[in-house]
């Protein structure tokens, strides 16, 4: 799963788009460009190759969700560090959500 080139497409496109993100959002006085207005629909095309790249190569998407968790938490302690509560508040939206999916995903079954 980790040689597919379409996962690794898709990996890329995503941090890319979320690195963009974290700039544009420092610099609050920076103008809207077309890719700051779509980029959530970017990230989802990203998202939905990771998923079709996941699906043909059954991969665990147990190691997606955790991957995201840390990602997500790596972006909440940049927020921290910048002092930049837009970081925060939105990272921190990921994250709880991922890390309680992830400690409680075994006790569902």
């Amino acid at each position: 799963m980790l040689s597919d080139p379409l996962f690794i497409i898709s990996i890329v496109g995503m941090s890319s788009c979320l690195i963009y993100w974290i700039i544009h959002t420092v610099n609050e006085g920076a103008e809207d460009t077309f890719l700051i207005k779509n980029l959530s629909t970017i990230s989802t095309i990203f998202g939905l190759l990771m998923l079709v790249s996941i699906f043909l190569n059954a991969g665990d998407l147990g190691i997606i969700l955790f991957i995201g968790s840390i990602i997500a938490l790596i972006v909440l302690l940049i927020g921290i560090l910048l002092k930049n509560s837009t970081i925060i508040a939105s990272s921190r939206g990921y994250f709880i959500p991922h890390i309680l999916n992830l400690c409680f995903k075994n006790f569902y079954i």
